[in-house]
C-alpha cells in the first residue's frame, strides 16, 4: 500500500507543491483546507477550519478510513491579525487573538498528537517502513526576531516550534521525526512575501524520506539546502 501524505492548510502556494512533490514519488495525498484552490480536482480533499480545534480529529478519522493512517503530516496553515493600535501594540481584537491562537497553536498540538496515535498504530503492524514517520510545521523567523507588529502572532509559532523540539527529543528513539520548516533568505532573514512553494515541497519530501531524525530546526535557503544560522535554538 502506497504511503500516505496528509497537508493542512493546502494553498495555491506552499500547500499546493508539497501535494504534487509527494504525489509524484507515490504518496497517496490527502490536501485539507477551507477552501480547495482547485486542489480537489488532484487530491482527496477535506474541507477544514483549523481555527476550530475539534475538527481535527475527525479529519484524521476521515483520512484513515478513505486512504489510511498519514506517514507523513504537513501542518501548512496559518492566520495572523496584528496590532491594532500604534499606541499600544497589544491592542488586538480578543475574538482574533483566540482565533489565532487555534490556528496557529491548538490545531497543530492536537494533530501532531493525532500523527503520533496513528503511527503507533503503523508500527504495531510493522507498517511503518524504513523511512520512518514525519510531521513538520511550517514555521518562520519570527520566534527568534523581534516584530513589534506581530507580538501574538511571534508567541504562537515560538509556543509550537518548543512543541516540536520536545517532540523530537522524545520519540528520538522511535522512527518518528518532527521538523520546524523554515525557509530564510541567504542572510537569514525572513523570506516574508517571497515564499517558494516548490522549495518546500523539495525539502519537506527529502526530510520524510531521511531514515534518521535530522536537526528539528530546519532553515533552509535556495540553492544551497540546509543552513544552520546563529539564531538558532
Amino acid at each position: 500500500m502506497s504511503p500516505v501524505a496528509l497537508i493542512i492548510g493546502a494553498g495555491s502556494g506552499v500547500g499546493k507543491a508539497c501535494a504534487e512533490s509527494f504525489s509524484a514519488e507515490g504518496y497517496q495525498v490527502a490536501v485539507a483546507s477551507r477552501t480547495g484552490h482547485n486542489l480537489e480536482k488532484r487530491f482527496t480533499y477535506y474541507q477544514l477550519d483549523a481555527s476550530h480545534p475539534s475538527a481535527i480529529s475527525h479529519l484524521f478519522e476521515r483520512v484513515k478510513m478513505d486512504l489510511g493512517v498519514p506517514n507523513v503530516v504537513i501542518y501548512n496553515a496559518y492566520t495572523f491579525h496584528g496590532g491594532e493600535a500604534k499606541e499600544n501594540l497589544l491592542t488586538v481584537n480578543l475574538s482574533h487573538v483566540i482565533n489565532d491562537f487555534n490556528v496557529n497553536t491548538i490545531s497543530p498540538y492536537l494533530a501532531a498528537g493525532e500523527a503520533v496515535k496513528g503511527w503507533q498504530e503503523l508500527e504495531k503492524q510493522g507498517r511503518v517502513g524504513k523511512q520512518g514517520a514525519t510531521f513538520i510545521y511550517t514555521g518562520n523567523v519570527f520566534p527568534t526576531k523581534p516584530n513589534p507588529h506581530a507580538i501574538a502572532f511571534c508567541a504562537q509559532k515560538a509556543a509550537v516550534k518548543n512543541i516540536v523540539l520536545n517532540l523530537s527529543q522524545i520519540y528520538r528513539e522511535e522512527p518518528y521525526k518532527f521538523y520546524w520548516g523554515d525557509e530564510r533568505a541567504s542572510e537569514g532573514g525572513a523570506v516574508y512575501g517571497d515564499i517558494n512553494g516548490p522549495l518546500h515541497g523539495e525539502t519537506y519530501l527529502k526530510l520524510a524520506e531521511e531514515p534518521k531524525q535530522q536537526i528539528y530546526d530546519y532553515t533552509f535557503v535556495k540553492g544551497k539546502g540546509y543552513v544552520k544560522f546563529d539564531d538558532h535554538a
